[in-house]
């Protein structure tokens, strides 16, 4: 399959979608993933820095990789 970034869609786009299909008082939680790509190499970041927040919490990841 030949893509490019546009057919990424945003998770703004998305949860009216998946909202409206949630038994009321349902949790949710959203996976990512990714397009096929076109050379086969995969690129990777060295670091990644996440956040996830609900109600005033907040849980913080981050993440360097070094590969040998």
């Amino acid at each position: 399959m030949r893509a490019t970034v546009a057919l990424v869609q945003a998770p703004s786009d998305l949860f009216p979608t998946v909202l409206a299909e949630l038994p009321a008082g349902a949790d949710l939680a959203v996976f990512c993933g990714t397009v096929p790509l076109l050379s086969g190499d995969f690129r990777y970041a060295t670091d990644c820095r996440m956040e996830l927040g609900s109600g005033g919490a907040t849980i913080r990841s981050e993440y360097s990789l070094t590969t040998a």
